[in-house]
């Protein structure tokens, strides 16, 4: 089931647009501004907040809250605004994420629309799989509300004016629907964006940690050009880029749903980004390094709550490389074949061995019950090579993003397992794969190796 909200400005058709859906498809409305009203009645869950708040003047002979004293309170005192709204909006939310919960497992409707008129100012895009801006020119607006309810147009212009601008509400949703002219027309509009909002749904969606720096951008653009996932939230507290999605500072005030977080950010960032996951049951792509041993110890606690992929490398081919050599190492070794590393990579990097180095030879020392002793540096030996020592040498020159040889050298033969990185989009890629495969995964600790099978 789909979830849908209706969001426009005062004149702009919801109303009449919601009729024409509910005629055509099989759904739920559900109209946030009626269901607030039911709750101020008597017995029902806001009524005595509000006549505590705002005292028994707001009630009729009949003892109800009665909307135009209630509102007249409230213009007399502007603070009663926020705290009626903090009343208000947390007990209809509460409701439409209830209301959601029982059609989902009743299976009775195809959609779920919410028509509210402050659903972006209140946060309701969390809940939403697509927001929908009902748009229609201010003339055709003004037209309606003189024709429907009578209003003058000084009435019109001051709603106006207290509403959301066009621009904003653009800004907030992904589908726009054009109600200027015969509903036949914007039925038209609805059908097809449908099928975009299912073609959608079926998406990944992420939420790219770090989403400003080198990596964030480049897989950025690497999500555009794939369309089985979307980025819906990016975090990054430094700004400076253009993107086609909201980005928070600060992950902890991200409200957007997703499906997975894919995180290219720094060591200090990632204890919120634990802490977010754990909260909201969030599957991570864990990508930043340097994480001290407390963290990876919170790390694998995480684990234990939900679902984390997190490996040396993120390359999908270097993934699939390590898979090779645990095969070919047992075969090669017994024929008495030596193994050496050998990686290279651009002069700006600080550490050497690389951590994919490394990881190939761990790879290899798995499947050995003696395993073999890695060498660094002969430099200060004289004697001849152990048959259980595996070489590992260092290259560091020019832009090199990552090459790395695993070589196997017999008598009379060598055979080499090669891999070559031309960018960093490899590792973009593979992080993108782990997304996918996290999402639906059960709470544990995942890596490449279960990305590519």
């Amino acid at each position: 089931m789909l979830v849908i909200g209706i969001t426009g400005g005062v004149g702009c058709g919801k109303s009449t647009v919601l009729d024409s859906i509910r005629d055509r498809y099989n759904c739920i409305i559900y109209k946030a501004d009626d269901e607030a009203n039911r709750m101020k009645k008597q017995g029902e869950r806001c009524y005595q907040e509000l006549v505590a708040l705002m005292g028994e003047d707001i009630l009729s002979l009949q003892g109800d809250i009665d909307n135009k004293k209630m509102a007249a309170t409230m213009f007399a005192d502007s603070s009663l605004v926020e705290k009626v709204n903090g009343i208000i909006h947390p007990a209809v939310k509460e409701d439409i994420l209830t209301r959601i919960k029982e059609a989902e497992s009743e299976g009775k409707a195809d959609y779920f629309f919410i028509e509210a008129a402050l659903l972006i100012e209140c946060g309701y895009g969390s809940i939403v799989d697509s927001m929908w801006y009902i748009s229609a020119d201010s003339e055709v607006r003004a037209k309606r509300l003189r024709e429907s309810r009578g209003y003058s147009d000084e009435k019109i212009a001051g709603i106006m004016r207290s509403q959301l601008k066009d621009d904003e509400f653009r800004a907030s949703s992904d589908i726009i629907i054009d109600n200027n002219s015969e509903m036949s027309e914007t039925m038209r509009q609805i059908d097809d964006a449908l099928k975009r909002a299912e073609k959608r749904s079926k998406m990944v969606k992420i939420i790219m940690h770090g989403c400003n720096g080198r990596m964030g951008q480049m897989i950025t653009g690497l999500v555009e050009q794939d369309d089985t996932v979307e980025i819906v939230a990016g975090v990054d507290k430094f700004g400076g880029s253009k993107n086609g999605y909201p980005v928070f500072e600060d992950i902890k005030d991200c409200d957007i749903q997703a499906d997975a977080v894919i995180d290219f950010s720094n060591a200090a960032a990632v204890d919120g980004l634990l802490d977010y996951c754990m909260e909201h049951k969030l599957p991570c792509v864990l990508c930043s390094t340097g994480l001290s041993e407390e963290q990876i110890a919170r790390v694998n606690e995480a684990s234990d709550k939900v679902a984390i992929c997190r490996s040396a490398n993120m390359s999908l081919g270097i993934n699939l490389l390590m898979k090779l050599l645990k095969e070919a190492a047992p075969v090669l070794a017994e024929a008495g074949f030596d193994i050496e590393i050998v990686e290279k990579h651009h002069n700006q990097k600080l550490d050497a061995p690389s951590g994919t180095a490394l990881a190939l030879a761990d790879s290899i020392n798995e499947v050995f019950d003696e395993p073999y002793e890695y060498v660094y540096d002969r430099s200060t030996r004289r004697q001849k090579r152990d048959a259980k020592e595996l070489g590992i040498s260092a290259v560091r020159g020019g832009t090199i993003v990552g090459d790395h040889d695993v070589i196997f050298a017999g008598s009379d033969e060598v055979i080499t397992f090669s891999h070559s990185a031309y960018s960093r989009g490899v590792f973009g890629k593979g992080a993108i794969q782990a997304a996918k495969f996290l999402k639906g995964k059960e709470k544990g600790m995942y890596d490449m190796s279960d990305v590519i099978g």
